[in-house]
């Protein structure tokens, strides 16, 4: 009996001490219930795994190499010694980006020194050739100028084809000389501008639309790259040129209206197929924004705007071209209105339009639908590049060019304009029309050295860089000098489409 007693008391006391004393501070778990029996269960103290951390996980820079674990189970003494080791090698985050910064300094000071280096004696090479060119081209200038004189004077004993041989031999080492010049000129600015925009900052800000040369992209000042000396002539896109015929079709009212699709054309005062027909521009593409602006006015859209330019049969836009025609105002008067077409000499070649030869082509007025009319200024520099490049050729009759016409040069010269017009303009004849500074001054009707006097040198480097691309310009366009090359290649380019 009694040992049942004792068994029945044991069995109580186990039950007892398996259930949680709240007198002895322990907490009482929660229940739930096991999803297949329903009976409740006690959780673990051991938390299961969460689909994520509970607390957002510090950044690398904030970690520390002893975790709680690992301090948890070290003594103090020797944390303290880790703790120490790593303080001996430890500097400030406020240090440390000052020393970033540092580094990145003395990186960036030694990048800008060695291409600073690189720049200047790139830029000394280019100015050295610069002026060994610029001394070259203008004695050969001269002398090519004193020998067509010369010859005018009927003082050299050649036949006048050997004449004109030796002659065109010394013409092209001049345009040769031109073009190296230019191209000299320009990289040297770029070279400079370009160097400052991407190594310094953005101080000085360059416009590529606006560049006032045409050259290859590639610098001319690593010798290393075959096609260094390229010059890249000034294309016009096909949308360029669509929109600039749609701005002279509705300032003109030529092109195609709703009773047909011809187009009117002011030279023959009738309307012709399109296929006949041409946007022409009147100061060419290939002259270039900057040197427009320095000789017509700043800040102005002169190439593509439709008072440079008409629409008119492609036979006399040919003329135009070759520099045997001109159109000019019909009189001096400021406000005149009326324009003239002028042959510059009567070999035309085969009639090309309906209204043809010099009786019935010079001098006659053109006729335009509205009031609107191309700029005189245009007009001007048109005709003194003409006469400019008659001159350079010995074209027959050249010497009575200015006879037979108003005096195209001294309007152009008097009319208004920027102050490096008149010195661009007197490049032009020296280098372009090839004249001797006399007959520069005998051509412009005034004298240079009083003219230019004012100018500083900045200005008349910048002259000379502009003139020197204009008689680039000039000489790239199909003339009869042997300039037809390049007018076929854009010919057949655009043969599609006339107005291209």
């Amino acid at each position: 009996m009694a040992r049942r007693k004792g068994s029945k008391m044991n069995v109580r006391k186990t039950s007892e001490d398996s259930q949680p004393r709240s007198s002895q501070g322990a907490k009482t778990e929660p229940q739930t219930l096991k999803p297949s029996t329903g009976e409740s269960t006690r959780h673990n103290t051991k938390q299961l795994p969460l689909a994520g951390p509970t607390t957002p996980v510090q950044p690398p820079m904030q970690q520390n190499v002893i975790t709680p674990e690992l301090e948890r189970a070290m003594d103090r003494d020797d944390v303290a010694d880790i703790a120490a080791a790593a303080e001996t090698l430890a500097i400030s985050p406020a240090a440390q980006v000052d020393e970033a910064k540092a580094l990145v300094d003395r990186q960036a000071k030694a990048l800008v020194d060695k291409q600073a280096a690189l720049l200047e004696a790139t830029f000394r090479r280019v100015k050295k050739e610069e002026g060994e060119l610029e001394i070259h081209l203008n004695r050969v200038t001269e002398e090519i100028a004193v020998l067509k004189k010369k010859w005018d004077e009927g003082k050299i004993s050649l036949t006048r084809n050997r004449y004109t041989t030796e002659l065109d031999k010394s013409l092209k080492m001049q345009q040769e000389l031109m073009r190296r010049l230019s191209l000299l000129w320009t990289k040297g600015a770029a070279l400079a501008g370009s160097w400052t925009a991407n190594i310094v900052g953005e101080g000085i800000k360059r416009d590529s639309d606006e560049d006032w040369t045409l050259i290859d992209a590639v610098l001319r000042c690593y010798p290393e790259l075959e096609d260094a000396r390229k010059i890249v002539k000034l294309r016009r896109t096909e949308q360029q040129q669509v929109l600039f015929k749609k701005k002279l079709f509705a300032a003109y009212e030529t092109g195609p209206n709703n009773e047909t699709e011809l187009i009117y054309c002011p030279i023959l005062h009738e309307r012709m197929d399109h296929a006949a027909m041409k946007a022409a521009h009147i100061v060419k593409v290939n002259v270039g924004p900057k040197t427009a602006e320095a000789l017509f006015g700043e800040r102005e859209d002169h190439i593509w705007s439709p008072k440079n330019g008409l629409v008119i049969h492609h036979a006399y836009e040919r003329l135009l071209d070759d520099a045997k025609a001109v159109i000019l105002p019909a009189s001096d008067n400021p406000g005149e209105t009326e324009l003239v077409f002028l042959l510059l000499t009567r070999d035309i070649g085969r009639a090309a339009a309906t209204v043809w030869g010099y009786e019935t082509l010079h001098g006659r007025r053109l006729q335009f639908l509205n009031k609107y009319r191309p700029a005189k200024r245009y007009l001007y520099f048109k005709a003194t590049m003409a006469l400019l490049r008659r001159r350079r050729a010995d074209v027959d009759g050249h010497w009575n060019d200015l006879d037979q016409l108003p005096a195209v040069a001294k309007t152009m010269w008097a009319s208004p304009g920027p102050y490096l017009k008149n010195s661009i303009l007197y490049r032009f004849s020296r280098e372009l029309g090839c004249l001797t500074k006399e007959d520069a001054n005998r051509f412009w009707d005034t004298d240079t050295g009083t003219a230019f006097a004012s100018l500083t040198l900045e200005n008349t480097q910048t002259a000379a860089a502009l003139a020197l691309h204009a008689s680039n310009a000039a000489l790239t366009r199909g003339s009869s000098e042997g300039e037809g090359e390049e007018a076929g290649e854009e010919a057949a380019e655009n043969s599609d489409d006339p107005f291209l």
